[in-house]
Formats: structure tokens, sequence, C-alpha cells
């Protein structure tokens, strides 16, 4: 309504003298839903959340911000709302006006935010036969407004409480949760600011909107433009509102910690409805980041158990394999379009996969120790001070998580096809066809302890044997074909009495079969030996991978002036201080508590000890009547036969 039209009204309500208001029928039915909605106000958000229901429905009726209400306000926002009739106003204004002089303590014109409550609220628990007309009008508008109201409180605490739980579930196994905290919500605010532009714009919100809650979005730009005006400090018109990082940082902290001083601050409902909104758009966030976050750490231990599993004690051989795999232009080095055609073609996406997503723009190509850095077994959760040139998976935003946990379930494949199922692939026209030479060559190169352990092994050796068999068998026959002479005959004759030579082509299988039943175990030095050169590998990967770090882009590495830094460091830290503190709260243990389990403990350590040489003893004279048949176990694995040599070894 324009001012123009409102003070029309004002001036066409000032003449009225005397007039009859008609009465509302359903007063008593208001009386009741007003009562049970208070009820359950109170029940879920204490008895303070009524001084904010009555403040915020007299701030609505105070049309012209003098914090007062007149007769005219109060008759046309019950026109507004549709509970007054048009035809009505006239009186209505008389009798409101009356109304007003009583509930006022000094005779006046208008009502302040006290004598409103006092005058209306306390009139609505009264007999409706005692009640007059203005009342019963003033009953629906005051029980309309606590409805969207209590709606509102009751989502905004839910989702608060949402987000707690779900930042707590976050750091269950971190070891740093501080330092995880801090990573965490730089990945949440990454995944809130969907342009990049490093500010929660109002269109980024509406965005989130739109893919969390429902495409409908009436009245949520209006609401939503309600906080950024008082949220943000920019200058910038409506279409254009946004927070800055240490504003979000500010204003997370206080929605969550600082719940009763930050809902004081709500001067209308047009606010709270939008921080209701804002609230429940930044809980479907941050449920869906812990989801991705999640499923990135489990597919990260799933691809680190398959590397025990295929590859043994060369490991750190997979990058070097995987890197093989992806480079299908053999030029030494991997694109973006490699990466994207194997990740595709693996997991047989229907779209073009994108892995810039999470190397952003920053490298056009990789090496094998750039390509590595993403790897799921050199990526960590949180960096420690022992590996801060890692890849943090908390720091990703949801969309870099969902993109990673893409590249990570298909390179976790690609391993668990190592090596028999391998194939190589070279580009010929439009066709994929395999290059059984490259194949066979990697199946030759691999060392025997990572053969015994494929379950096909044996199928291979049979399948090349028959071929060399038959092989052999039609060079013979041709042969004998070619020149028909006894001599010719006789030989044939007695090379079928006699099995077919061992090929040297088979060779390395032979001897792959042979070690299966080999009675030498792997030495304590030998596996000594092994790890030292893993060790001097990873450390030398740690030191290359510095520099790929530094491409990463995250909201720490964005170039900020020192002041913005300061202020957004400072934010920050006030949120992870707040939530450690509220994860702590009612945590403490009894001194007696503590004592009692100290005793515990030591008894246990006493009867641990004591069991233990027994156990012990019973081992060893277990393991020394086996030791004759230990020798004799056939198609054990690696991990078997370096528990054997151990075991041996401390016995000697």
């Amino acid at each position: 309504m324009g001012l123009t039209s409102f003070l029309a009204i004002v001036v066409s309500l000032a003449v009225v003298q005397s007039a009859v208001i008609p009465n509302r029928e359903g007063l008593e039915p208001c009386q009741v839903e007003y009562s049970q909605l208070v009820g359950n106000l109170v029940a879920s958000e204490g008895t303070g959340a009524v001084s904010t229901l009555w403040r915020l429905v007299f701030n609505k009726l105070d049309l012209n911000g003098d914090s007062k209400v007149g007769a005219a306000e109060l008759v046309i926002n019950l026109e507004t709302a549709n509970i007054l009739a048009r035809s009505d106003t006239e009186a209505a204004y008389s009798s409101v006006r009356d109304l007003i002089r009583v509930g006022s303590n000094h005779e006046s014109k208008d009502l302040d935010e006290s004598e409103f409550k006092d005058t209306v609220g306390a009139t609505l628990g009264r007999s409706s036969s005692s009640i007059e007309p203005p009342y019963t009008y003033l009953c629906e508008y005051v029980t309309m407004e606590a409805r969207e109201i209590i709606t509102s409180f009751q989502n905004f605490t839910r989702n608060a409480v949402n987000i707690k739980e779900d930042l707590r579930d976050l750091l269950q196994e971190s070891k740093s949760p501080e330092q995880a905290l801090k990573n965490i919500w730089e990945g949440i605010f990454k995944s809130i600011d969907v342009d990049g532009d490093e500010e929660v714009s109002l269109q980024d919100i509406t965005h989130l909107h739109h893919q969390y809650i429902n495409q409908n979005d009436d009245g949520l730009k209006v609401e939503l433009t309600a906080i950024f005006q008082v949220s943000s400090k920019n200058d910038k018109s409506s279409e254009e509102l946004s927070m800055t990082t240490e504003e979000f940082y500010s204003n997370i902290k206080s929605l969550l910690y600082d719940t009763d001083n930050f809902i004081d601050e709500i001067a209308t409902i047009t606010q709270l409805k939008g921080w209701s909104s804002l609230s429940q758009i930044l809980a479907s966030s941050i449920g869906d980041f812990k989801s991705k976050y999640q499923q990135s750490l489990e597919c990260k231990h799933d691809y680190e158990d398959e590397l025990i599993k295929y590859l043994a004690a060369d490991k750190s051989f997979s990058s070097e394999y995987l890197f093989t795999i992806f480079d299908s232009k053999k030029d030494g080095v991997l694109d973006y379009s490699e990466i994207s055609h194997a990740v595709t073609s693996t997991m047989q996406l229907e779209t073009e996969f994108s892995f810039s997503i999470v190397a952003q723009h920053q490298i056009n190509s990789f090496n094998v120790d750039e390509f590595s850095f993403y790897l799921p077994d050199r990526v960590v959760d949180t960096v420690t001070t022992s590996n801060e040139s890692k890849l943090e998976l908390s720091r990703l935003s949801t969309n870099q998580q969902e993109t990673w946990n893409i590249f990570c379930h298909s390179v976790k494949s690609i391993i668990s096809q190592f090596p028999l199922n391998l194939v190589v692939k070279a580009e010929e026209g439009d066709e994929d066809v395999v290059d059984i030479s490259q194949s066979i060559d990697v199946i030759i190169n691999s060392s025997e302890e990572d053969l015994v352990v494929l379950p096909d092994i044996t199928r291979l050796y049979q399948k090349v044997k028959e071929i060399m068999d038959k092989q052999e068998k039609e060079t013979t026959t041709a042969a004998a074909e070619d020149v028909p002479t006894t001599e010719t005959i006789e030989q044939e004759e007695e090379e079928e009495t006699t099995p077919p030579p061992t090929v040297e082509t088979t060779t390395p299988l032979l001897t792959t079969m042979e070690m299966i039943e080999d009675e030498e175990t792997t030495t304590i030095e030998q596996q000594a030996v092994s790890e030292e050169e893993t060790t001097q590998q990873q450390l030398d990967t740690t030191e290359t991978s510095t520099v790929v770090a530094d491409v990463i882009t995250t909201v720490g590495d964005v170039i900020m002036s020192t002041t913005r830094e300061e202020e957004v460091e400072s934010e920050l830290a006030d949120l992870v201080k707040s939530i450690i503190s509220d994860m702590k709260e009612g945590k403490e243990v009894p001194a007696s508590e503590e004592e009692e389990a100290e005793a515990d403990a030591e008894k246990i350590a006493q009867v641990d000890e004591k069991e233990g040489g027994e156990i012990e003893r019973e081992l060893q004279q277990l393991f020394k009547m086996e030791k004759t048949k230990t020798n004799k176990v056939k198609n054990v694995g690696v991990e078997e036969k370096e528990l054997m040599a151990l075991l041996n070894a401390d016995m000697q």
C-alpha cells in the first residue's frame, strides 16, 4: 500500500464520529487456537518466545515505524489481511479508537508495545461474552500471524540442531578437530558460494533453495532481502546483496551458539521467515556436504584395501601403473581430456567427466607426481604437521567432493583389475582395439609377489600351455606331411609318446607356479629393505607434491588484504571455538569415576601380562610341533608366508 493511499484512509477514518462495527462470529474457536499455539511455542522455545511473538506482531502493525500503533494502523492491517471488509472500516475505526483510549495509560491516541500486549493479549483470555467486537477481529489477526511466527521459530530451531549434529558427526574420527572444523567450514562456504566470487549472495541462496528445497520461491526473495540488508554492510542494490566471508561466519556463529541474542535482533516477521528459510537451506547444504565427504573417505579406505589386496608390497607402483592406463596418448603427460575419457569409460558415465572441478584450472597437464597428488592413498581428511602438502578432502566443496569420489571409484576399479584383466588400448580411428602385446608385457614385468595372489594365475598358465602344445603339435604334423619318410614317421611316433618340451616363452609363468610351492620364505632383512625403499619413495613423492599442492584452490588460498585475512580468521576461529565448547558441554567425568577406572585398568593390565605369558608359551610349543609341516603348505599368500617367516625367526 502506497503512502498516498495510507493517508487517504487515515483522513477518511478520522472524520468518522460514530458507527457500529458488526460482530464477528467464531471468537471462541479463535481463542482456543491462540491458546494452543502459545502453549506449543512455550513448550518448544520457552516463555521468552511469547514476548518475541508479541514484539513481531506489534512491529508489523506499526506501519510508520514510530514504535506506536494507532487506530488507523490497526484498521488498515485488518483490512489488508482480509479480516475486515472495506465497507466496515469506518465503523471499525471508531470502535478501535475507543479501545485504544481505554488501553492507553495516558489516554492517548496510540498504544506502545507494552500497552498493546496488555490490552489485546490479556483480553484474549476472557469469556467471549464479555469481549467487544474489535477484539474479535484482533484475535483473528494475532492468531494468523502467530501461526507463521511459531512455524518459523520451530523450523529455525530444528535446523540449528541438525547443523550441530552434522558437525559432530563430521568430527567423530578426526584427530585434529579444530583444524578439521576450519577446513569443513571452508568447504561449506565454497559449497554455498555457488558462483565462486568469495561472497554468499542472494542469487547463491536462491539457487540452493531450488536445488534442495523446491522450485517455488514465492516470497523467498523478499524474505532473504530483508536479512541480507541487516546482515551485510555493503550498499549494493537488492539484486546484488551479499555477505562477505567474515560476515557469513559471524552470522552463523550467532545463529548456532548465541541464539537468544540473535533472535532478539530480529525485528520483523519477514526477517524471521528469512532466517528460517536460510537455516533450512544451510542445514540441507551441510547435510549434503557431510554425505559427500563421508563417501569420499569411504572410497579412500576401500581403495587402500584394494592396493593391499592386489599389489601388496608393490603398492607404491600403483601411481605409475594408473598413470600408464590414463595416458592414452603415450606422451608421458596427462591432460584433462585423457582423464575424462578414462573415468567416463571406466564408470560408464552418461555425461563427460570433468576433473577440472577438483584440480581447478591452474594446471593444464599432469606428470606422474602431479597426477599422484589426487590419488586416494595420497589424499588425507585433514593435514597434520607431517603431511602439510597433501590434498585435504575436508576443504573440498560438495561439488568437488562428488567429482573426486567418481575419480576415486574409477581408479579403485582399475586397480581391482590388475593385472590379468588389464586391457591396454590403442586408438585406431574411431574404435578402441586391444593391444595384447602391451597387456602381456605388463604381466611378464610383474613381480612374483604380485602374480602369486591372483586366483586366475593357474587358468592363465593352462591357457598358455594348451596354446603352446597345440602349436608344437601343428608344427610337427606339418613337417611330417612335407617329408613323408619312414624316419619321419618313427620320429612322430616317438614324439607322441614323449611329453612336449617346456617352451622358453612360458618360463616366467612356470617360475610363478613353482614359487607357490617354494619352501623358501621372505626373511625379515628383505622385508626391512623393502620397507626402507618404500619409505624413501614416499618421502620423495611428498617433496614433489609440495609444488602440486600450491595450485589447489581453497578459500584459504585466495589472495586477500592483510586486514580481511585477519577478520576472516578471527570470525572462523570464534565459530570453531563455539562449536568445540558446545560439544564439550555435559561430558565431564567425576574424579571418583576416574580413580575407579584407573584401578580397573591396572588390574586388567596385570591379568593380561600373566595370561599373555602363558599364551606365548603355548604358541611357541604349538609352532615347534608344527614346524615340520609348515613347508608343506601350498597355495599360501604373501601375507601368510611373511607371518610364517616371522614366527620361525622368533623361535630361532
